[in-house]
């Protein structure tokens, strides 16, 4: 009996040790850190600059200009795509627009973006209302607290309108310099998505966000699926960035409520293209999120995947004009009473 049990225990101890082995292994010879066939160019470069903040790994660089895809993209002196606004809100209300390139304004005009829209129809009604658009390309939440604690607070606004969607769960990209160019790119373009191929539980849960090898496996069983079902659609996803993500949001929570200044969340979609959602559990846990830290929010996913609504976007996460006049719509009705009637 006793032998038969050290048996065991050896058996025991040499898979765990194999595993360990190989978690180790794979964790230094496939790091998931996707990289693109060609380096991924930051948009309009010359309006960009490394960051002496170690968060923020880049910036935006005030008082630059570039022209790209024939639009003007022009900085302002607090480093942001958006007008000159005064430090001080002048007996005006303000709201600032912390997000990603969606808050920026990707290939549209400055006028075109749902901060400036919504800008206009507010003061075609003779509302004093200054909306700020303070986004970067390729943001997540751990860069935009950091924005918000140290260059947003500050100025005071009335409410901080925070965008956020599944892309914020990716990790916080790099970014080098080309020394033939000058230019800046991001490393990686964009974050890996892992499939559950396994019912989702919380030891399941807990190997995804801790075992590199279980990652590897999922996608490596997502491939295989894939190959026979090009259409299937697993019904969870995990993003690496996902837990810092998510306790960043509670930060930003923390900090704002410790200036008073309210928080609302306007949570953008990614087009469905009227299939299965490959996002709907991650989005399903940004709402419990944000229920769980009370913070008001707008989310968007009905009203951009309506139907005959495919002419909005100009790819699967960007909109064009006419889609950022939607979402200005929208956002005007649901932060109409946070600013009061004045």
């Amino acid at each position: 009996m006793k032998k038969a049990l050290l048996r065991t225990a050896l058996v025991l101890v040499a898979v765990l040790a194999t595993l360990a082995f190989l978690e180790i292994v794979l964790r230094f010879a496939m790091p998931l850190r996707f990289r693109p066939s060609a380096d991924a160019p930051l948009f309009a470069s010359r309006t960009y600059r490394l960051s002496a903040d170690k968060t923020l790994v880049y910036e935006m660089r005030p008082n630059s200009q570039a022209t790209a895809f024939g639009l003007e993209f022009a900085v302002n002196p607090s480093g942001f795509r958006d007008k000159i606004y005064p430090r001080l809100k002048a007996g005006k209300k303000r709201i600032v627009c912390v997000g990603d390139s969606l808050t920026y304004g990707w290939l549209v005009p400055l006028r075109a973006t749902y901060h400036k829209q919504l800008e206009a129809l507010w003061r075609s009604e003779g509302r004093a209302v200054e909306v700020m658009g303070m986004g970067v390309v390729g943001y997540n939440l751990i860069q935009e607290f950091a924005l918000i604690r140290d260059r947003i607070a500050i100025r005071k606004p009335d409410l901080v309108l925070l965008q956020i969607g599944p892309n914020d769960c990716e990790r916080t990209v790099g970014i080098k310099t080309v020394p033939e160019t000058g230019k800046l790119i991001l490393i990686p373009y964009h974050d890996r998505i892992i499939p559950y191929m396994t019912d989702k539980t919380a030891f399941t849960t807990g190997l995804m966000r801790r075992s590199h090898l279980f990652r590897l496996l999922n996608l490596g069983l997502f491939g295989l699926r894939g190959k026979g079902h090009p259409d299937y659609v697993p019904r969870d996803v995990f993003m690496i960035g996902e837990e810092d993500s998510f306790a960043h949001l509670a930060k930003i929570k923390r900090f704002l409520d410790g200036e008073g200044i309210p928080l609302a969340v306007v949570v953008f979609p990614y087009r469905s293209h009227g299939r299965a959602y490959l996002y709907a559990a991650l989005t399903g846990r940004i709402r419990q999120e944000l229920e769980r830290l009370r913070i008001p929010y707008l989310d968007l996913f009905d009203r951009l995947n309506a139907e005959k609504a495919g002419e909005i976007w100009i790819d699967g996460l960007h909109l064009n004009g006419e889609g950022y006049g939607i979402v200005a719509a929208e956002l005007k009705t649901f932060l109409g009473g946070r600013l009061g009637n004045k």
